[in-house]
């Protein structure tokens, strides 16, 4: 009852037998002690004996409690844990989807292109059909392969919601960072200010803006949007709006998760119906580590 109070489900998981045998060890004391000896305490007729017993026997029982609690609470983190590894190695496998398919298109691409001008084509018709592949060119180039890639794909979805996508990124300071963790980071950062910027209805409001600089000796990264619905904040993180969320929610710890590998903060904040991103990752740990 006490620990289902800290719990978002109701179920209680304890994963180590030591634990269960030590938590069932002190309920018995506690019985005993809080039970089988009363009679003998009071028959005594000594009050401070009968008063320290009783303490050491709720001592005992609030003992019992917190380990339970707190067995239970790292249940709860393991599994978050394997969740968040399962997700980034999902994401890994899309990165490298993604790069091959982005290697295929760009060689089509590049291949349709020189057919068309062998052919000695009518120049109109060769406009439409480079217009007509443009869309599939990667249309950033910030000295970063993988950050190129999904800000191409999520510009394709921003233009079809309508969502004004702003990018001012050095890239080449994130190249320390392994490609499929950038390509996740800020996959999740942007599907998250995608989701939200589409439920604005001012067009004027639909934008996103990411900019990635150096600042002293870190790298930050910025992504801010507008939002119409306000999240409510847990532990620096916004809180997902959906029903399931046990199964939702991940994507911003993922996140954090992907920051803290390099030492690095993340904040999130909300202000005036301004969604921003803030993380800051040190330049000189990382790229000595590396």
């Amino acid at each position: 009852l006490y620990t289902r109070k800290f719990k978002e489900d109701d179920e209680i998981r304890v994963n180590s037998i030591t634990i269960l045998l030590a938590a069932t060890s002190l309920l018995f004391v506690t019985i005993f002690l809080s039970y089988w000896t009363q009679d003998t305490l009071l028959n005594l007729n000594n009050d401070l004996l009968f008063i320290q017993v009783n303490l050491y026997g709720g001592i005992i029982c609030v003992f019992g409690i917190v380990l339970l609690f707190f067995n239970s609470l790292n249940v709860g983190l393991q599994k978050e844990n394997k969740t968040l590894e399962l997700l980034l190695k999902k994401d890994e496998e899309r990165y490298r989807l993604a790069t091959m398919n982005a290697e295929k298109m760009n060689i089509r691409i590049h291949d349709l292109k020189h057919q068309i001008h062998q052919n000695n084509l009518n120049p109109d018709a060769v406009n439409d059909i480079e217009n007509a592949t443009r869309d599939y060119e990667s249309v950033y180039y910030t000295q970063c392969k993988p950050l190129d890639i999904i800000l191409s794909e999520k510009k394709t979805l921003c233009d079809k919601k309508q969502i004004q996508l702003f990018v001012t990124a050095d890239g080449k300071l994130l190249n320390f960072i392994k490609s499929y963790q950038i390509y996740s980071l800020f996959g999740n950062l942007i599907d998250n200010a995608i989701e939200s910027a589409s439920k604005v209805n001012n067009l004027n409001l639909k934008y996103i803006k990411i900019r990635v600089f150096q600042h002293q000796d870190n790298v930050i990264i910025e992504i801010e949007n507008y939002t119409a619905i306000i999240p409510s904040m847990k532990n620096g993180l916004p809180q997902t709006i959906k029903e399931d969320k046990e199964n939702h929610g991940f994507g911003t710890k993922s996140v954090k998760a992907i920051v803290s590998l390099y030492h690095g903060y993340t904040k999130m904040t909300c202000e005036n119906n301004i969604f921003l991103v803030k993380i800051m990752i040190p330049l000189s740990i990382n790229l000595t580590n590396k």
